[in-house]
């Protein structure tokens, strides 16, 4: 079993999630990824999903190989990313736009 060791194995567990869930959901335009020592946050933008105006967090305990560590996953519509970006919605706490990295 795969063990997380470094933010770049946090990373690398994101990119393979991002590339995953784009390939199960074709409206997805953006991922960006949110830095964190031990956990991956993924905010992901779809045209398949509404917008609600409030950025929900899921959160996946570890389960898979590939996959250890917790994966928090934030799914928006692309109003709700443009509400995001004027401040007009909150990402989760310690989330910051600013410090994101688009995948």
């Amino acid at each position: 079993m795969a063990v997380i060791e470094s933010a770049r194995d946090v990373e690398r567990v994101a990119r393979m999630l991002a590339d995953e869930n784009r390939a199960a959901d074709p409206g997805i335009s953006l991922v960006l990824w949110f830095p964190h020592d031990s956990e991956v946050r993924l905010l992901e933008v779809s045209t398949s999903l509404a917008d609600t105006g409030e950025a929900l967090p899921f959160r996946f305990a570890k389960s898979l190989p590939e996959v250890p560590c917790e994966c928090v996953v934030v799914g928006v519509g692309h109003g709700d990313l443009e509400r995001l970006e004027d401040g007009d919605m909150e990402l989760p706490l310690g989330w910051l736009l600013h410090e994101c990295v688009r995948l």
